[in-house]
């Protein structure tokens, strides 16, 4: 997966309040894209389950692309 950590990113996520993080990965129009418009490197599952096209980071570190955009998670966003 070709999310960016650094330390900065990896205190945020261990600090929220959530056992995961959002990270805008999302799964529109039949493929999985950064939110942000940067292109994916690796291929993820082709056709998710109804409901689950939206990714997340765990506290341990692990992406996790398939989770229910409804569900209520803290965000880990970026300044540019």
């Amino acid at each position: 997966m070709d999310f960016v950590r650094n330390s900065e990113s990896e205190k945020v996520i261990q600090d929220s309040q959530t056992p995961e993080v959002w990270i805008g990965l999302r799964f529109l129009a039949g493929e999985w894209l950064w939110v942000n418009g940067m292109p994916l490197s690796e291929q993820l599952q082709a056709c998710p389950p109804a409901g689950m096209h939206c990714g997340t980071m765990s506290k341990t570190g692990i992406v996790l692309p398939m989770r229910n955009c409804e569900e209520r998670r803290n965000f880990l966003c970026i300044k540019k």
